[in-house]
């Protein structure tokens, strides 16, 4: 409560992270539970709780099953949970770098909010960017967004205008 009061009481993210995620062979991006527009110190601690749950979600259990091959028990899963200030974002997406800097980078973005990014759920703009820094993109037509209305989120159309138009310039994605 102390740590949300010295933030001013905003409305905050509270952000899975599992060990182990993310490997050079897969990304599990997405496969725990996360939460945003959380506000209040109980909406908070119900949020952290089913962080650690969703380590036993079917969707989960069937990718440790499917990718973990070192003999991990389930009693050996690790998940820090982060509560972070909430910030609204106009764009969103994630970004796969790879360990050998000459090799590209991908990047996918959409209007609003990461969530459906981030889980698969709509088809997001894609640049790749080569280690010379040339930018290719596929830009997709993103009819939805989602934005954070008071602790509420919600799905909005995307104006026709910004339906076909890249979310980020190649500056931005370089």
């Amino acid at each position: 409560g102390r740590a949300l009061d010295a933030l001013g009481d905003p409305p905050v993210a509270v952000r899975s992270s599992a060990a182990k995620e993310d490997t050079g062979q897969a990304s599990a991006a997405g496969q725990h539970e996360s939460f945003l527009a959380v506000h209040g110190v109980r909406e908070v601690a119900k949020a952290v709780r089913a962080c650690w749950a969703s380590l036993f979600s079917p969707r989960a259990v069937g990718y440790r099953a499917a990718f973990d091959h070192d003999g991990q028990r389930s009693d050996d899963l690790l998940m820090a949970v982060i509560v972070q200030r909430h910030v609204d974002a106009d764009v969103s997406g994630v970004m796969f770098t790879s360990a050998d800097p000459k090799d590209t980078t991908r990047i996918e973005a959409s209007w609003g909010l990461g969530p459906g990014v981030v889980e698969g759920r709509i088809t997001p703009d894609a640049y790749r960017v080569t280690g010379d820094g040339s930018v290719t993109r596929t830009v997709a037509d993103k009819r939805k967004r989602l934005d954070r209305r008071g602790t509420r989120l919600v799905v909005r159309d995307v104006p026709a205008a910004g339906r076909n138009q890249p979310v980020i310039d190649d500056v931005t994605a370089r």
